[in-house]
């Protein structure tokens, strides 16, 4: 795994990625075989979110965002302007945020007759791409309320973790209807 050290935290984080991630697949193919085509939407959202959270435990696994941050950082030292980043991290915070906005409506529209907790988690998944990439740009006094630790743990792995578990609530209410019918 990643050079970084893990944690018992980093462990559990993986694991809810990984189990997330099977269990949307899963979903997704008792989506089809239950319910078929006429859910071809909602399967993909479910596929789409084993993906997306699978990729996440490989960037967990591998520390990519943290260590692209590193880069940036690198980058921007060598070329004199990291003093003077607070201005292009707040453009980009903005930007990513103008973003989800963007990308919120367009894939609720888009998934507008799928089933409520596709819909949900769809917005949740979005909401966490979002939260990770603020993140990794953020600005100094917004990492000192993401990294404040509360009972030991930060604040964002509660955040990060909470969406994780947000996610697999939502796939197993979905395949609660779905065997209720």
């Amino acid at each position: 795994m990643g050079d970084f050290h893990w944690t018992f935290g980093s462990w559990l984080m993986f694991l809810l990625y990984i189990f997330a991630s099977v269990s949307g697949w899963r979903l997704a193919e008792i989506v089809r075989r239950t319910i078929g085509y006429r859910t071809l939407r909602e399967r993909t959202i479910w596929q789409m979110e084993s993906i997306l959270v699978f990729a996440l435990a490989a960037n967990t696994a591998v520390n990519g965002i943290g260590r692209l941050t590193a880069l940036f950082r690198t980058t921007a030292m060598a070329s004199g302007w990291y003093a003077n980043r607070a201005p292009i991290q707040t453009h980009l915070i903005g930007l990513l945020l103008g973003a989800f906005v963007i990308t919120a409506a367009v894939s609720l529209y888009w998934a507008r007759v799928v089933s409520r907790p596709a819909l949900l988690a769809l917005l949740v998944s979005l909401l966490l791409i979002t939260f990770i990439l603020v993140r990794a740009v953020s600005l100094h006094a917004v990492d000192q309320i993401i990294f404040m630790r509360i009972l030991g743990v930060t604040f964002s792995s509660m955040i990060e973790a909470g969406s994780i578990a947000t996610i697999l609530v939502l796939i197993f209410w979905r395949r609660a209807e779905v065997a209720a019918h």
